[in-house]
């Protein structure tokens, strides 16, 4: 929540106290800095008193001079509680920014601030209040004052909330019905029988091509809908070997609203149909019927047809049966592989924290010797960092677990980018050596970082790890860290065996390895990437990685620089170091 500035609020609360502690006061027990009440504030006192809403007058900085009873019971704080204290803070703490924005621009415009927010409450549940500020009566122009007054309105936003909640399920409902009403009409489109859907006043409402094939009309499907039945019974009767008697024997089973089954008809033409009539009810009321014709003459070769697609579809349905069960199967392999890996990263991890304790203690214990020569001294400060580095990774794997959560504990403050890249680059730097590999680094000029240190060392120390890795003898590592506008990049490249396009994307998936890599027989579990991008996530940065098969790769992250909170802002100087093999 933003702070109220400090100055002249923070006499007008020593005021405020010395008043407390001379007994000065109004008879509501609220505290005035002013030594005597004039008529017009002795009215507003009044007023306040019994006005049904909260009230405070506030200094120009926005701190309390004056608090109603309402003001109290609506923030749960006493009037002696609230003397001195902004206004804003009483606003919950995931409103204040906004609250605090609004105010500011409406002070600067000279506008009167009405806004909606939360009180936070000490022991309290939230409570959601309707505020108006404005200047004070006496002081237009440049304001020494303001008036705050809040109502509660918790019951409108939960009116409102459940307005929406209905609001939305009835979108849902329509768009359900929606769905549904195009399924039926797809599924009508293309049945094979003929089928015709009428209302309740014999309107009708669908027809499809099958329909109009087998009775001859010569419309199109869709040109029908929308006509009375009876209407079509004249593009029918050179159909019909007895069009009147047909006619009649539908209009019965019509009006009867009785389901009628395998009623056949003959055709001029000498074939045979066979109908059914279902009538629809809904709640015990007609609203329709659908009828169904099927032509006799072909009904061996529909009945295979049928056949087939009945045997494709319990076919299709077995092989489907039998692909979810294998899938099901494999979840389940999956999870209790990923389960038994995460337990034995958990007692790997438990196992490595008491060696490494011990390194650690064994290692301050050498540094206090006397008489320990200056070169060992440096071995002994490396020693220590990588072991208490690698009691971090062990931290990292112990929090596999919680960071399926998306919890991950962090300390943000102020992070030297020179200084973290130097670590990192002397941390590496023996391993380079060692085996005949280049590590150059750089840092431009730029801000300080507000991140986790140890965090976002880790990130560099395992692209650099990385790198070297899959890095020949001969090769070369850079680490590059430059501010570019408001955020800093920080590039590890290397000269390596590269990645595989395709699989680029799946380098952050928890143990995933490139498949050049496994066939190199380089050691890992794939899982340093995948903490990469947790963390550069929890600091809201990215990570972006470009690769060429045998010429390399380069692994950037991208960090927001520095905020206005952050104290030392002086640009760092730049740096550049190198280590050959």
């Amino acid at each position: 929540m933003p702070r109220p500035r400090s100055g002249p609020a923070i006499t007008a609360a020593g005021r405020l106290a010395g008043n407390r502690a001379s007994g000065a006061g109004d008879t509501n027990g609220h505290v005035r800095d002013r030594p005597a009440l004039t008529g017009s504030e002795t009215r507003f006192r009044v007023l306040s008193h019994l006005a049904p809403v909260g009230i405070a007058e506030v200094d120009a900085d926005g701190r309390c001079t004056f608090v109603n009873e309402r003001w109290s019971v609506l923030t749960s704080q006493t009037a002696a509680d609230c003397a001195g204290r902004s206004w804003l803070e009483f606003v919950h703490p995931d409103d204040a920014a906004r609250v605090w924005r609004q105010w500011e621009l409406a002070r600067a415009a000279g506008h009167e601030l009405r806004v909606d927010f939360r009180l936070g409450r000490a022991g309290a549940e939230p409570l959601w209040v309707g505020a108006a500020v404005a200047a004070a009566p006496d002081s237009p122009g440049h304001p020494a004052g303001y008036l705050v007054a809040i109502t509660n309105i918790s019951a409108r936003k939960r009116a409102e909330g459940e307005r929406a909640r209905l609001l939305q399920a009835e979108r849902a409902a329509a768009a359900r019905m929606t769905e549904q009403t195009e399924r039926l009409r797809s599924l009508v489109a293309a049945a094979i029988p003929g089928i015709m859907l009428l209302d309740e006043n014999h309107n009708i409402l669908q027809v499809n091509q099958a329909l109009c094939d087998l009775l001859g009309i010569g419309k199109p499907a869709d040109e029908i809908a929308g006509n009375v039945s009876d209407q079509i019974t004249g593009a029918v009767r050179q159909t019909f070997a007895d069009p009147e008697g047909v006619i009649a024997t539908m209009r019965q089973y019509r009006l009867r609203e009785e389901r009628a089954e395998g009623v056949r008809i003959p055709c001029a033409d000498g074939r045979v149909l066979e109908c059914d009539f279902w009538p629809i009810i809904v709640s015990g009321r007609y609203r329709g019927g659908a009828w169904l014709l099927w032509n006799m003459s072909e009904r061996a070769e529909s009945e295979q047809e049928h056949s087939r697609r009945l045997q494709s579809e319990l076919a299709s349905r077995r092989e489907a049966e039998h692909a979810r069960a294998e899938l099901a199967e494999q979840n389940d392999e999956l999870r209790a592989q990923n389960e038994q890996k995460m337990r034995f990263l958990a007692t790997v991890s438990h196992e490595l924290r008491v060696p490494l304790a011990s390194i650690v203690s064994y290692v301050e214990l050498l540094e206090d010797e006397p008489g320990l020569p200056n070169v060992a001294g440096e071995y002994l400060d490396v020693i220590q960092r990588n072991a208490e580095r690698l009691m971090h990774l062990v931290g990292d794997l112990l929090l596999l677990r919680r960071l399926e959560d998306g919890v991950l504990p962090m300390e943000l403050t102020p992070v030297s980018v020179r200084d973290l890249v130097a670590d990192a680059a002397r941390s590496a730097a023996p391993a380079a050596r060692r085996d005949g590999r280049r590590l150059d680094w750089s840092v431009t000029g730029g801000p300080p970082l507000v991140a986790d240190r140890a965090r976002i060392l880790q990130v560099v120390d395992n692209l650099v790890a990385n790198a070297l890795k899959f890095t020949e003898p001969g090769g070369a590592i850079t680490i590059r860290a430059e501010q570019a506008g408001d955020r800093w990049r920080i590039a590890v490249s290397d000269s390596g065996i590269g990645i595989p396009p395709e699989e680029a994307g799946r380098l952050c998936q928890r143990f995933f390895r490139a498949s050049n890599t496994a066939r190199s027989g380089r050691p890992g579990f794939g899982l340093g990437l995948s903490i990469v991008k947790e963390i550069v996530d929890m600091h809201d940065g990215e990570l972006d990685v470009t690769s060429t098969i045998g010429a390399g790769s380069t692994f950037t992250i991208t960090l927001p620089a520095a905020g206005p909170a952050v104290a030392d802002q002086r640009p760092e100087a730049g740096k550049r170091g190198t280590s050959a093999g």
